[in-house]
């Protein structure tokens, strides 16, 4: 209880402050300081206690979401089929955002799609698009545009692949491959950061680095963001911020 009031205190006074000089607020855990005094307007907050805290989100692929404790939980009933959902929210180019994350099953793989936009730069939800229903190739080779961010794997198919990566979308052209840093099977609740600015690309687990790589053939603007999970995976989610880059 005492941690979700100080989560509500946080995002109750990012969305008061704009990050500027005198109203420099710190986001939970290690964030570079080049970053600090960037940090302009909350464009989307959500640490499910509302009255409708899946509103605005969208389900692709068969995933139940609900909300347990005050949290965001995700799984794939009877490990039906992979999932991705969606916040249906357009997020500015250059952005930062964090989230808490935790694993509550044995196996899973854990993907975060950022800068989620139809080739054409228009929204990923024009009835035009391809439809997807959480497969793979649909994400990463098919009507839309993306980076992919994996940050959690214990794929039971794929149990000597313990790696994190950053890839382009569509495509699937790697950016750059790190040895994970979240421990397969851990149930520690961890602080995700992610920071867009321009081709550069972070990603830390509390201080410590997931990737941190550079796009050079042409940055991705403005656009959603999706968590994926495989199909055995669970997984809980809290106070989601995400504050453009000035």
């Amino acid at each position: 209880m005492y941690k979700k009031i100080l989560a509500f205190v946080f995002i109750a006074a990012a969305l008061l402050l704009t990050g500027c000089g005198k109203n420099r607020i710190n986001f939970p855990g290690f964030v570079p300081d080049e970053y600090q005094d960037r940090l302009g307007k909350v464009v989307y907050a959500n640490n499910f206690d509302g009255h409708s805290p899946l509103f605005g989100m969208v389900m692709e692929g068969p995933g139940k979401a609900v909300v347990q404790d005050g949290k965001l939980v995700m799984d794939s009933p009877d490990m039906a089929g992979n999932l991705v959902y969606w916040i249906n929210s357009q997020m500015p180019a250059n952005f930062m955002m964090r989230f808490d994350f935790q694993v509550q099953s044995e196996d899973g793989l854990c993907i975060l799609f950022i800068c989620a936009a139809g080739k054409d730069g228009g929204s990923i939800f024009e009835p035009s698009l391809p439809k997807r229903a959480g497969n793979f190739a649909e994400y990463t080779d098919g009507g839309i545009n993306n980076y992919l961010l994996q940050y959690y794997t214990q794929n039971p198919t794929h149990l000597d692949d313990t790696n994190s990566e950053l890839r382009k979308n569509a495509g699937f052209t790697l950016i750059q491959k790190k040895p994970a840093v979240i421990e397969r099977g851990s149930t520690k609740e961890y602080r995700i950061t992610v920071i867009k600015d321009g081709g550069r690309i972070i990603m830390l687990a509390d201080d410590k680095v997931i990737v941190d790589g550079t796009d050079e053939t042409g940055p991705y603007g403005s656009g959603f963001i999706g968590f994926r999970q495989m199909k055995w995976t669970k997984a809980a989610y809290d106070n989601i911020v995400v504050r453009e880059l000035k």
